[in-house]
C-alpha cells in the first residue's frame, strides 16, 4: 500500500466510483469514471445540407485551437436560459451509417467555471447549439411565408398580373428563405396569401406587395442540436 498511488493527469472531477475501502484490487482494475474540467466537448450532428454553408476543419486536425466557427450554446437552467461560448475544434471524420449526418466537435473552456464567471455547463446538460455560417454573396432574403409549395414565389409584373415563378432556394430556416438569383432584385413580391391564385391574373398592389433588395452579403447560420 505504501507503494501505491492513485494520480489523475488532470485537474478533474470523479463521476462515480466502483470499488470501496476494503476491497483487493489488482492492476488494471477499473476504480471508477473521472473526466478533466478544463474543456468540454459537444458534438453536433449536422446534416450535409448544413455542411455546405459551415467553414469546418478537417478531421485531421486535432489542434485544440483550430480556426473554427463559433458556437453558441444553449439550455434552460433553473427555469432560466443559459449561454455559453464554444468553438467547433475538429469533425469525427465519418458519416454516421443510421442517421447520415456528420459530428462537428465543439469545445466549451471551464465548463465548470472554476477559473471564471458564469453560468456551469454540467457535463451531460442537453443543449442546442447555434453556429456561425459562412458568407453568402449575392443573396435575397424574403419571408418564409411568402413560400408557394416548395420552390415557387408569386410576383406581380408591370401590368399588375400576377406570375408564379419557381426559383433556386439555397438555404431557408423558419423565418426566412435565401434565394440565389440576384436577377430577381427590384421586383415585387406578393406576400399575401391567396386562396386561388392563377398565373396572369389581375391583382391590387396597394399594401400587399413589397420590392424584394438583394443583400451582397449575408451570413447564412448552420444549427445543430
Amino acid at each position: 500500500l505504501e507503494r501505491t498511488y492513485i494520480r489523475l493527469p488532470y485537474a478533474g472531477i470523479v463521476r462515480s466510483k466502483e470499488v470501496d475501502l476494503g476491497q483487493y484490487v489488482g492492476p488494471g482494475t477499473r476504480l471508477g469514471v473521472t473526466f478533466a474540467t478544463d474543456v468540454a466537448e459537444v458534438r453536433l450532428p449536422l446534416t450535409d445540407l448544413d455542411l455546405a454553408f459551415v467553414d469546418l476543419p478537417e478531421a485531421s486536425d486535432f489542434s485544440a485551437v483550430a480556426a473554427g466557427p463559433k458556437v453558441t450554446l444553449q439550455a434552460t437552467q433553473k427555469g432560466k436560459a443559459a449561454q455559453w461560448q464554444a468553438r467547433i475544434v475538429r469533425t469525427e471524420g465519418v458519416v454516421d451509417a443510421k442517421s447520415r449526418v456528420t459530428y462537428a466537435v465543439a469545445q466549451v473552456a471551464d465548463p465548470y467555471r472554476l477559473q471564471s464567471d458564469g453560468e456551469a455547463l454540467p457535463v451531460g446538460t442537453f443543449v442546442s447549439a447555434v453556429i456561425e455560417g459562412a458568407i453568402a454573396e449575392d443573396v435575397i432574403r424574403v419571408p418564409r411565408a411568402a413560400l408557394r409549395g416548395a420552390d415557387e414565389l408569386m410576383f406581380v409584373d408591370a401590368e399588375s398580373r400576377l406570375r408564379i415563378r419557381r426559383v433556386d432556394i439555397i438555404r431557408s430556416d423558419a423565418d426566412s428563405v435565401y434565394l440565389a438569383d440576384s436577377r430577381l432584385a427590384g421586383e415585387f413580391l406578393v406576400i399575401t396569401a391567396l386562396e386561388a391564385p392563377v398565373n396572369g391574373m389581375p391583382v391590387r398592389t396597394a399594401g400587399g406587395v413589397k420590392s424584394v433588395t438583394a443583400d451582397s452579403t449575408a451570413p447564412v447560420a448552420g444549427d445543430g442540436g
